[in-house]
């Protein structure tokens, strides 16, 4: 959940950054001034918060939403080796979170598996694109059943991992090239909705 700060808050400098604990699970509430830092680290889950179809937005702040959300195609054109990085980066974290001793944790391999295909998917379509059908979801879904012995699990999360790197390399060799046009408008569309705000 996105939140404006108070007056105070905004007068502070402080951030609201906090987990919420519910019967459910969990829910993340960010203060919307992080959107511009989390999009310029191109941080996979946080782009994602952008393209999925289930979401809540006041009615005040849709149009903001919206253009943040048609912003996302150049972003990642703009900001694609950032991209790489970040999603081999949240892969390797994933996989360090893995091993919990005794056994696995299967929701971090579906992660790992999860950030791979979104990646792909990427590469192929040139536009950041939910997996919510085909083979591939049937795949994710038998990941994060937890039915794999822990030794093939980890082979698993290494392969995958593996790959990330090998992609990461290589989109480095081509090219490092970082352009800051779609991050600056990001920061224009909320300088735009904080200004609404104040």
């Amino acid at each position: 959940a996105f939140v404006k700060p108070t007056r105070i808050q905004v007068y502070r400098g402080e951030m609201t950054i906090k987990t919420l604990e519910y019967q459910g699970g969990q829910i993340e509430v960010r203060d919307f001034r992080l959107i511009t830092d989390q999009l310029g680290k191109m941080n996979p889950h946080f782009i994602e918060l952008f393209m999925t179809q289930n979401y809540w937005v006041d009615g005040y702040y849709t149009q903001h939403f919206h253009w943040i959300k048609d912003l996302i195609k150049e972003l990642l054109n703009d900001r694609f080796v950032v991209f790489t990085r970040a999603c081999y980066g949240a892969c390797v974290d994933a996989l360090k979170k893995m091993d919990t001793g005794d056994g696995y944790n299967p929701k971090k391999l579906y992660t790992i598996a999860r950030l791979y295909h979104l990646y792909k998917n990427v590469c192929d379509c040139k536009g950041f694109i939910l997996i919510n059908k085909g083979f591939t979801q049937i795949l994710l879904k038998e990941l994060k059943s937890g039915d794999y012995k822990k030794e093939e699990a980890m082979e698993l999360a290494k392969y995958y991992v593996g790959i990330m790197k090998n992609e990461k390399e290589e989109v480095e060799r081509q090219s490092d090239f970082v352009v800051e046009t779609s991050l600056d408008k990001v920061e224009e569309v909320l300088m735009d909705l904080f200004n609404l705000l104040y």
